[in-house]
């Protein structure tokens, strides 16, 4: 059975509110639209660009499963901001490598959905321009879809798996241990 949840308005314009302040994109920006809508995130890649006067690249239904379309999308279309779960986020990476395609003008590529692993964001550094922040997103849908932030830049010169990172604006985390009890 499907499931669904029911998800407020205010979360979403809070969550773009809070990616402007951290990553602010301008009339100059192109985000990048791939995502299905039936998934959490096409939300925001959806209002972002246009709340603050930027330009949105809409990829082809089935283009958002092809490496190569995707780069050649970013390129065409000067996208400087993205979304990607780290398994499309590497295809795309490694396509660039492999594939000698010049480096991307992206500000900033947001990574949700599953577990960024460590490998993919170095990838990332090498792939895109050295100018471009990576930030690891975490949150259930129930929760809006995202909680905390974590720059992947700064995780990276950690040495250690990379923490959840810190919560989004207007929201609270807490720790608990294995009894639920906060630690």
């Amino acid at each position: 059975k499907p499931k669904g949840v029911m998800v407020e308005h205010r979360g979403l314009a809070r969550r773009i509110a809070w990616f402007q302040r951290l990553y602010p994109l301008g009339k100059e920006d192109a985000m990048l639209l791939k995502t299905t809508y039936t998934f959490g995130i096409s939300e925001w890649e959806r209002f972002w660009a246009p709340t603050v006067g930027a330009t949105t690249l809409v990829a082809n239904t089935e283009g958002h499963k092809m490496a190569s379309y995707i780069a050649d999308l970013m390129a065409r279309g000067r996208c400087t901001a993205a979304c990607f779960v780290p398994s499309a986020l590497a295809a795309v990476c490694e396509h660039m490598k492999s594939e000698g395609v010049k480096k991307l003008k992206l500000k900033v590529a947001v990574s949700c959905g599953e577990a960024l692993p460590a490998a993919t964001a170095r990838l990332f550094f090498e792939a895109f321009d050295s100018k471009a922040r990576l930030t690891n997103v975490y949150g259930p849908t129930e929760a809006d879809m995202t909680s905390s932030e974590l720059d992947m830049k700064k995780a990276l010169a950690l040495k250690a798996p990379p923490p959840i990172g810190r919560p989004m604006d207007n929201v609270t985390a807490y720790l608990l241990d294995e009894r639920l009890k906060p630690v």
